[in-house]
Parts: structure tokens; C-alpha cells; sequence
């Protein structure tokens, strides 16, 4: 499978002083699948067209990549008005029942626009994504 990717090359400040952090995203699914760290040594090693040199490597999402994201709104009621502390823990189950089988909903709720009253009820607003095969007309241009 060849698809289009983009490449992160990165250092960070402590804890990790002194690593060089690579990471790689399909920006068709809109996901990062590959984390990779590694020390300067071994980096300029790897630059200098050394093989196999040493790194740590995380994976995520591979049954997501190649795929295309698709994203639509999610808003429903919520069961009360009186959520305290509560309201993300109660939002975020109440995405989880709401959204259709095969997408997955985002739980983050970070936006001003997230919550709202309509008709003096309680209201929240996400989206949820799910990810679909590309075309052949995706995959020729």
C-alpha cells in the first residue's frame, strides 16, 4: 500500500533532552501511526547512512491507516441541567450511546460551543468520525 504521509522531525526540552522524536501521520485519516525516539548519537548515526540503529518506536491506529476520515456533527440532550464536576463524565457516556454503530465520537468537549440550552434543556455538541476505504478515484489522484 503506498499513500501520501507527512514526517514530524522534532527535539524536545526535559525530560527527554538530548532524543530526537519522529513522527509519522496519514493525513488522510487524520492520524498519527508511528512515534519514534531515539538519541542524538544514534540519530547522526542513522543520518550518516548507518542501518538498523537503535530506537524506541510506538504504534497507533494501523487498522486506520489508509482510510479516509469522515466527520459529522453529534448533538443531543442531556438527561439535567445540575452536572457539578460531573458534566464531561456525563456528556461523554451520553456521546457514547448516541452515536450510530461504526463511529466513534469525540469525548473531548473542549469547545465554548460543546454545551448549550435549547428550549430551557441541556444540550451538548461533538463530532464523531469513522473511517471508510478509499476510493479507486481517492487512490488514482
Amino acid at each position: 500500500m503506498k499513500i501520501p504521509g507527512q514526517i514530524t522531525i522534532s527535539t524536545r526540552r526535559s525530560p527527554d533532552e538530548g532524543k530526537v522524536h519522529i513522527e509519522l501521520r496519514d493525513p488522510n485519516a487524520i492520524v498519527r501511526f508511528l512515534a519514534l525516539s531515539m538519541d542524538m548519537a544514534n540519530f547522526t548515526r542513522a543520518l550518516g547512512g548507518l542501518s538498523c540503529c537503535d530506537c524506541e518506536i510506538e504504534v497507533h491506529d494501523l487498522e486506520k491507516v489508509g482510510k479516509i476520515r469522515e466527520s459529522k456533527p453529534l448533538e443531543f440532550e442531556l438527561a439535567t441541567h445540575d452536572f457539578g464536576d460531573k458534566r464531561m463524565a456525563m456528556a461523554s457516556a451520553a456521546a457514547a450511546d448516541r452515536c450510530p454503530d461504526g463511529w466513534t465520537p469525540n469525548v473531548s468537549f473542549n469547545s465554548q460551543d460543546s454545551f448549550y440550552t435549547r428550549d430551557g434543556k441541556s444540550w451538548a455538541r461533538t463530532t464523531m468520525h469513522r473511517w471508510v476505504e478509499r476510493t479507486e478515484e481517492e487512490d488514482n489522484g
